[in-house]
């Protein structure tokens, strides 16, 4: 027995989006969360390993529930690529952070306007991040 679903537009962009910030990521998504987040097994540069058996759960948030909203993000150009963002969110979380607040408060740029899909997703990320 198959199942059709059909998408909105909005769905179906937004998959779409999601799919390619997390075939751009250096690693392997599974191992952003990792404690021994090293770039040297074999788990991490292989992106068809489903998994790894030395994985310690760190606190960073799920890649795959950041991926939609990070392409907000992104093509806001607040960040160059998904990496860059994960990146920095493990350097400087804290700034990371007090950044996404200060967008959500409405502070912008001289000459930027913020689109409310722009402070939704930003909302949406503080949330992940809480939760993590």
């Amino acid at each position: 027995m198959t199942y059709n679903i059909i998408l909105t537009p909005e769905q179906e962009y937004r998959r779409s989006e999601t799919k390619k910030n997390l075939e751009s990521l250096k690693f392997n998504p599974i191992c952003y969360n990792c404690k021994k987040f090293c770039g040297e097994c074999e788990g991490t540069t292989c992106k068809v390993w489903d998994g790894c058996v030395y994985k310690e759960k760190g606190e960073n948030p799920s890649v795959y529930a950041l991926a939609p909203f990070v392409a907000v993000l992104i093509k806001n150009e607040d960040f160059d690529s998904f990496d860059g963002f994960l990146e920095e969110l493990r350097n400087n979380r804290t700034s990371v952070v007090e950044w996404l607040e200060s967008r959500v408060r409405g502070e912008h740029f001289k000459n930027e306007v913020l689109t409310e899909k722009y402070i939704t997703a930003c909302k949406k990320i503080l949330e992940i991040l809480k939760e993590a």
